[in-house]
């Protein structure tokens, strides 16, 4: 089935890159501006989570703490340690960065060694500190993990959406290598443990793509708003993916064992809005079957609750070990959940307070 005309002009906001004649996307008869940029085009850096409005893309780490004005270093002297506790700050140089993509570490308010690592990848149109509303922030000091928001740049994507259309971007190359180089500065400079990773809308769909790329890295994902992993490989298959394609669990299990093998004890967690408008509900069941087959499981849930306004389902393995794990919720359109009135995270465009914390249940899922 082909999506709709208004699907197809809501779905351009997730695509659409460099040069593209668009400059604000429309859901429900409102106009959701890009966000706000500094002089260079670019987001201000992040200090202690929050933008400073005017600040430049010359802003480097000090000791891991953003110094405006200051000039970057050598691109191959990767920054020293993390920022300081509780703390969130732009790393500079990480390494190896095909992809162009800009990096910001959040340090937990208590460190112990081995601390694991979330890779947090936004939405299309969100900077790096639009997601930390999520709550993940407040997540990591209180469970002792280090967040690495990778924020996407407007010289790669008109909307600031992860290119999670284009080949090249989602294997071992361009943007998931340069979220893969960021979790391995962390881990030298740091001493960090396991690795995780999640996002939501092109993020989700990179996020996909990490686990799927790197599953000797990831222990596990999870997903908002996603699309099975290499669904689309141009922006013109892009379109019918985000209303949803169906393919078989077997062909979209086959696409992410050509990525990489060694996905033994990889597991997703999925969430998805019923009302989206943007990305197609749809891509819940399909991701199910991709992440089942890979984990070879059945596709039939072992278990099913409802959690609030939302329908949650368990996908375990021979050993009872839940390796897909879903959540449906009701009424709900694009975005991550949030429930502020428990301390988890602050309600802002496609950060939708609908009383569930997915960032909890992704934290709980991960086992921090």
């Amino acid at each position: 089935m082909k999506p709709s005309a208004r699907f197809r002009s809501l779905a351009l906001c997730l695509v659409l890159g460099t040069g593209a004649a668009i400059g604000a996307c429309t859901e429900g008869g409102e106009t959701t501006l890009p966000p706000a940029t500094d002089a260079g085009g670019d987001a201000a850096v992040v200090d202690g989570g929050v933008l400073r409005d005017g600040a430049t893309d010359s802003a480097v780490t000090d000791g891991g703490v953003a110094v405006d004005g200051s000039t970057k270093p050598d691109a191959a002297t990767p920054d020293a340690g993390p920022p300081p506790a509780g703390s969130t700050a732009a790393v500079a140089n990480f390494g190896n960065n095909p992809g162009g993509l800009k990096m910001y570490l959040h340090t937990p308010g208590r460190v112990a060694a081995g601390a694991p690592i979330v890779v947090a990848l936004h939405g299309c149109s969100q900077t790096a500190a639009d997601y930390a509303g999520v709550g993940w922030d407040a997540l990591a000091d209180a469970r002792g993990c280090y967040v690495i928001y990778a924020e996407q740049t407007t010289t790669n994507n008109f909307n600031r959406c992860f290119r999670w259309y284009e080949s090249a971007q989602t294997g071992q190359g361009g943007e998931a290598a340069s979220v893969a180089a960021m979790v391995a500065h962390v881990r030298t400079t740091a001493g960090a443990g396991k690795n995780f990773v999640t996002g939501l809308s092109s993020g989700g769909a990179m996020a996909a793509a990490m686990i799927a790329a790197y599953p000797s890295v990831f222990e596990a994902a999870s997903i908002d708003a996603g699309i099975p992993y290499r669904c689309a490989t141009s922006i013109a298959d892009s379109l019918t993916c985000q209303a949803g394609t169906t393919k078989s669990a077997q062909a979209w299990g086959d696409l992410v064992r050509a990525a990489a093998s060694g996905f033994g004890k990889t597991r997703v967690q999925l969430w998805q809005g019923a009302a989206d408008s943007i990305v197609g509900p749809a891509n819940l069941l399909e991701l199910t079957k991709q992440w089942t087959n890979v984990a070879g499981i059945s596709e039939s849930a072992a278990a099913t609750d409802q959690i609030g306004s939302a329908t949650h389902k368990k996908f375990v393995d021979g050993a009872g070990v839940v390796r897909v794990e879903t959540f449906s919720v009701a009424g709900m359109n694009h975005g991550a959940a949030v429930d502020p009135t428990k301390g988890c995270g602050k309600a802002g465009a496609y950060i939708l307070d609908v009383g569930l914390c997915s960032a909890g249940y992704a934290a709980d899922f991960f086992g921090l």
